[in-house]
């Protein structure tokens, strides 16, 4: 590898009561509004099929640091060399703390101890299938990227009831980005980047879309993310007072501007390479049978596994053991990640 590039991995364990406790006891000061439902905190009991695939499909990691509130995983080998567990009080500033938002965890990586400027940022839905290479993630030392431009979906913010916080964070991370950079001097410094036919049908909607004076939005392909480090050290110089409130509220607030932010502004930048779009790799749990077929046939180099409404309490516990038979046929083996 040309340089070291490490990965970022975020993990809680809903079910800990001693978690639990604190969460309810922080949420009832006041201050909870935001999204602090349970669903934003379900284990599906997966973890282990992610070290799994890390080891056979990406052997060339430097180190992995392994986020968590403080619990850990009964089948984790701690003392594995390339694993690094952080404790959020290790690196989040203790004014943000406790914390059970997904957004001040992110918002901080760039406080990790030992952290490489290259990282690949998984969450703990995110799954290697096949082979990667540091090339899938970085060349010429910059983030691999897909700049697909697309309008952000304002109509779900409208939407009694949806599932919208998402939207939210795209539509404030937008504000932001446009304060400070404009969309045709972006492009016009590097056509070649926008204007790709790596990128398919997205290239022509970019065609379309550079009409307009500003950025509306980009596709979001939820899936493990190139960065680095320098990049969340940036957007906190620029934009301390936006990420300071995001980081304050104990969970996620339509308020709030998330990781993606740092993305936008590296495609902003112009700090990546331009790549093929991965496609059919993300899945809502819905009790379908698309997100099995996807694992049992490594239909992608890495697929996203979204923990969604559609899944009852009382259907949990049945679809966790399909989840889990599927990633046995293709990750059976039991990896130096595990005792």
């Amino acid at each position: 590898m040309e340089h070291p590039v490490d990965f970022v991995l975020p993990w809680v364990d809903g079910s800990d009561t001693a978690w639990q406790a604190e969460k309810n006891s922080r949420l009832h000061t006041g201050r909870e509004a935001g999204d602090g439902r349970d669903i934003r905190y379900r284990d599906w009991d997966l973890l282990r099929y992610w070290f799994r695939g890390v080891e056979k499909f990406a052997p060339w990691v430097n180190k992995i640091h392994f986020i968590t509130w403080g619990h850990l995983p009964s089948f984790l080998n701690t003392a594995h060399p390339r694993l690094h567990i952080v404790r959020h009080e290790d690196y989040i500033p203790g004014e943000y703390l406790p914390t059970f938002s997904a957004n001040t965890i992110e918002m901080n990586l760039h406080r990790l101890e030992g952290l490489a400027e290259h990282f690949v940022y998984f969450n703990d839905d995110m799954f290697l299938l096949r082979a990667v290479k540091p090339e899938s993630f970085f060349r010429n030392g910059l983030p691999c990227d897909t700049a697909a431009m697309n309008p952000a979906d304002t109509l779900q913010l409208s939407r009694p009831g949806s599932d919208d916080r998402v939207n939210h964070f795209a539509f404030n991370d937008m504000q932001y980005l446009n304060r400070r950079y404009a969309l045709r001097s972006t492009v016009g410094a590097h056509p070649g980047k926008w204007i790709n036919p790596r990128y398919g049908s997205y290239m022509i909607r970019n065609l379309l879309l550079l009409f307009w004076p500003r950025f509306c939005g980009f596709v979001d392909f939820h899936l493990p993310q190139a960065y680095l480090k320098s990049s969340f050290a940036s957007a906190w110089q620029d934009e301390e007072n936006a990420l300071h409130r995001t980081c304050l509220c104990p969970v996620r607030s339509d308020q709030d501007l998330n990781q993606w932010y740092v993305r936008y502004r590296q495609l902003a930048e112009n700090l990546f390479v331009p790549v093929r779009p991965v496609s059919g790799a993300s899945f809502t749990i819905d009790g379908s049978d698309a997100p099995h077929r996807a694992i049992r046939t490594a239909q992608s180099p890495m697929i996203c596994l979204n923990d969604g409404p559609g899944i009852t309490n009382e259907q949990y516990e049945a679809e966790k053991k399909r989840l889990q038979a599927s990633f046995e046929t293709i990750l059976p083996d039991r990896s130096e990640f595990e005792k």
